[in-house]
């Protein structure tokens, strides 16, 4: 049963990355291959697998941690390769030129702007999302991102619905999430009460001070640099982009490492005390983080599952 609610989007970036792969693959088709009447020459058995692929749901994209970086990887070069009869890296490196015309383009607007792309033989692409990217993107995630802000729906990958539970999620399991989020939230709330940050007035909890969050340094590194908040970080993007599609199980298993990365993270990245008092922009970027994993959270139980997300222990 469809239930209409009012929805806050979140952005995912694999989905994004899988848009501008999908245009700069229609640009190098149209361009380096319709020219040459390569595409033409193919049967249409040939063509099947590259409508599939030009289609979005099946070009490769994986995301993997490296050390303190998120990197996303694409073999679908390789792919190519085969239908087209041309060299994997030859491809890759076509597509690697215009992917990095698409990021130049994207300056001032939501999709990616800074990143670093990088074509490994014998054909793989590479995504490496620079601090900068890394900022950007949770300032987003915790503001919430409206389409009254001129947001394409592209990068609104969760609908407006309650997707009911079809699988036997434990309990113990959900009630964990729920845990979280309102733990998030009370972390929040001290946050407001002890002058770190300043929340709206609404049952909401929306950050509004400061605006933007420091989530850089001066020379523009990232202050959140501890392993544990690195690790909390990678897990919020995985369960984020789980989020654009429909495997329930999926959701399940992302929310669990994410509740799972916040526990460390609060155990060992304090934010009172004398990081409050000594690093105060340390402590403002620490419950930003806080309210990334507040909102993402709230959208898994709320948005997509249907179930109460308690602002209150």
């Amino acid at each position: 049963m469809k239930v209409n609610l009012p929805a806050v989007h979140y952005p995912s970036l694999k989905q994004q990355m899988l848009i501008q792969l999908q245009a700069a693959i229609g640009l190098y088709r149209e361009r380096y291959l319709l020219d040459k009447d390569a595409i033409a020459s193919h049967p249409p058995e040939e063509n099947t697998p590259l409508a599939e692929l030009m289609s979005g749901a099946e070009i490769p994209l994986q995301r993997f941690q490296e050390g303190k970086g998120i990197r996303y990887r694409s073999s679908v070069a390789l792919k190519f390769a085969a239908l087209w009869h041309l060299p994997a890296l030859e491809i890759a490196t076509e597509l690697a030129a215009y992917l990095c015309t698409s990021v130049d383009d994207a300056q001032g607007k939501v999709g990616l702007q800074n990143l670093t792309i990088q074509v490994i033989p014998p054909g793989f692409i590479d995504f490496q999302l620079t601090d900068t990217e890394i900022a950007r993107w949770l300032q987003l995630l915790v503001v919430g991102v409206s389409q009254s802000q001129g947001v394409p729906n592209y990068l609104l990958p969760i609908p407006d619905y309650r997707v009911p539970m079809t699988y036997p999620q434990p309990l113990s399991s959900l009630s964990k999430v729920q845990y979280i989020h309102a733990r998030c939230c009370s972390l929040l709330r001290l946050g407001h009460r002890e002058k770190i940050i300043q929340l709206n007035d609404s049952p909401a909890l929306m950050l509004v001070y400061p605006q933007p969050i420091p989530w850089l340094t001066a020379d523009g590194q990232l202050q959140l640099i501890h392993p544990a908040e690195r690790h909390l970080i990678a897990q919020l993007f995985g369960l984020l982009d789980e989020l654009g599609g429909m495997n329930q199980l999926k959701w399940g298993k992302r929310a669990f490492d994410a509740t799972q990365a916040f526990e460390t993270f609060e155990r060992e990245c304090r934010i009172f005390g004398e990081v409050k008092t000594q690093m105060p922009h340390l402590a403002q970027a620490r419950l930003g983080l806080v309210g990334v994993t507040r909102a993402i959270l709230k959208s898994l139980l709320q948005d997509r599952l249907g179930i109460l997300a308690p602002i209150e222990l």
